[in-house]
C-alpha cells in the first residue's frame, strides 16, 4: 500500500515466532529497503531462530520490553512510593498494584500523578479512595482481549473489556 503522506512506509508485524525467519531473511538480503519494519514478538528464548537472525543483522535492531513480574512490581512500587513520601494501606496498595501493567514507564507515571494529588497533603496516608480517584487502570488489555472475551462468549468480561477500551479512547468503529 501507498503511504498516505508521502515518504517511507511503515509495515507492522505482530506476534511474530520463528516462522517468519525465512522471510526476514529474505527481507535483510535486500541491497536497499524502502521502507520499515517493526516486528512484535512474544517471549523469544535465545535459542529462537528469528531473534538470533535480527540480532546479528547490521541492518536490524533488537529492543527486548520485559515485563515486571508480579514480584518486581510489588518491589518497584513500594520503592517508588518512598520516593515520592508516599504511605499507602494495605487496601490502597493491593488497588494500586492490580490497576499497574508491567509498564515500568506507566507505573512511575501513574505514581507521580498520586504523588501530584497528594500534594497538598504532605505526611498523610494515601487512602483506597485516592488511588481510585487518581490512577488509571493500567494493566495489559487490548482489542485482542474483547475478541476473545466475545469469542469465548464470555458476556462479563466483553462488557469489562469494551467499557475500559472506550473510556481510553478507542475508536468505537475499530471495536465493531
Amino acid at each position: 500500500a501507498l503511504c498516505l503522506l508521502g515518504g517511507r512506509r511503515l509495515v507492522r508485524v505482530r506476534d511474530a515466532g520463528d516462522g517468519a525467519s525465512d522471510a526476514v531473511r529474505d527481507l535483510l538480503a535486500l541491497p536497499e529497503q524502502s521502507g520499515f519494519v517493526v516486528i512484535e514478538a512474544a517471549d523469544l528464548p535465545a535459542s529462537s531462530s528469528l531473534r538470533k537472525l535480527i540480532e546479528a543483522a547490521p541492518a536490524a535492531m533488537a529492543l527486548p520490553c520485559y515485563h515486571d513480574e508480579e514480584r518486581q512490581l510489588d518491589g518497584l512500587v513500594r520503592a517508588l512510593l518512598r520516593e515520592h513520601g508516599l504511605s499507602l494501606d494495605a487496601d490502597a496498595l493491593a488497588f494500586l498494584e492490580s490497576h499497574l501493567g508491567g509498564d515500568r514507564g506507566v507505573t512511575r507515571a501513574e505514581i507521580a500523578k498520586l504523588a501530584l494529588y497528594m500534594a497538598d497533603r504532605p505526611g498523610e496516608p494515601v487512602s483506597l479512595a485516592d488511588v481510585a480517584a487518581v490512577v488509571g487502570d493500567s494493566s495489559a488489555l487490548g482489542v485482542e482481549d474483547a475478541l476473545v472475551a466475545c469469542l469465548l462468549g464470555e458476556a462479563a468480561r466483553l462488557d469489562r473489556a469494551l467499557a475500559r477500551l472506550l473510556a481510553e479512547g478507542e475508536a468505537p468503529g475499530r471495536l465493531i
